[in-house]
């Protein structure tokens, strides 16, 4: 499969050429365009001569700049999900024990006399994380904290990105706004 990096109006398209499509005429074949966030741009020719690609772009079809600017903030929500993913396990359930084992660690911390059945989510890692119930409790409670200051970063950079898309004056505007996640 070959590649094409081409500069059109609204920035730098990467394409395809498949050799799957049918040729067009020799040496030509239908390419698939798609800029950074898989937006589909459209079909141009490509004639190759050598190892040079000739690309015959199709005039660009009007942008509507709402819905260019719903589909990239939809974008942005799911690569913040990508993101938040890289540091907690995603799922409902898995969502629903994390928020379980706090609220059981912040019982506890308060408890003069813990008794472990009331506390089953923690109880259920004493061996594993910790050898008691303090220390599970202690090590939720750390990772929660290191979660808060992700979390809150991810989510800073997210609603920052969608802000400079809403104020985005145009297509071009909207292409060039960049997402920089926070590393750890």
């Amino acid at each position: 499969m070959h590649y094409l990096t081409i500069e059109t109006e609204t920035g730098l398209v990467r394409g395809t050429v498949s050799s799957a499509v049918a040729a067009v005429s020799e040496g030509e074949q239908v390419i698939a365009l798609t800029n950074y966030d898989e937006a589909w741009l459209g079909r141009a020719i490509a004639t190759q001569a050598g190892e040079d690609w000739q690309v015959e772009m199709p005039p660009a079809p009007p942008v509507d700049l709402a819905q260019l600017k719903h589909a990239r903030k939809a974008g942005i929500d799911t690569a913040a999900e990508r993101e938040r993913l890289r540091w907690i396990t995603g799922g409902a359930g898995q969502a629903m024990t994390y928020r379980a084992k706090v609220e059981e660690a912040r019982r506890l911390a308060s408890d003069p006399e813990p008794v472990q059945s009331s506390y089953p989510m923690l109880a259920a890692e004493i061996g594993i994380t910790a050898p008691d119930l303090a220390g599970v409790a202690g090590v939720v409670s750390a990772a929660y904290e290191q979660w808060l200051a992700i979390g809150a970063a991810i989510e800073g950079v997210r609603l920052a990105a969608k802000r400079a898309v809403d104020e985005a004056k145009d297509a071009a505007a909207v292409a060039a706004i960049t997402v920089s996640w926070p590393e750890a």
